[in-house]
C-alpha cells in the first residue's frame, strides 16, 4: 500500500522522474515485486506529465497479462491531452477487455 500511495502522490503532484525512480527503486532495492496497481500509477505518472506515447510503450512491453484498468488510465489522460491516435486503441482495448460496459 505505500508504494502505492507514494507514486500517487507523485503523480499528482507531476514528479516524473520522481515517481520512475520510486517506482524502479520498488525491485532495485526492496525487492518488492510490482503489482498491476504500481504499473497504472506509472503509467498515470508519465501520462500526466504529458509523456503519454511512453505510457502506452510501457503498456505494451508489460510481461504480464493487463486489465481493463490499465487501459481506462492511458484513455482518460490521452483525452487531456489530445493523443487521438493512442486514445483509440486505449478504447478498443477497454471495449475488447469489458464489452459488457456502455
Amino acid at each position: 500500500m505505500t508504494f502505492t500511495s507514494l507514486l500517487s502522490a507523485l503523480s499528482h503532484s507531476g514528479l516524473v522522474e520522481q515517481g520512475q525512480y520510486w517506482f524502479n527503486s520498488m525491485i532495485k532495492d526492496y525487492k518488492i515485486q510490482r503489482m498491476e496497481k504500481h504499473y497504472v500509477s506509472l503509467i498515470d505518472i508519465l501520462a500526466r506529465g504529458g509523456r503519454v506515447e511512453e505510457a502506452g510503450s510501457m503498456i505494451q512491453a508489460m510481461k504480464f497479462e493487463h486489465g481493463v484498468v490499465v487501459w481506462i488510465t492511458l484513455l482518460s489522460v490521452c483525452v487531456n491531452h489530445k493523443k487521438l491516435l493512442i486514445g483509440e486503441v486505449a478504447a478498443k482495448k477497454v471495449l475488447e477487455l469489458n464489452p459488457e460496459s456502455p
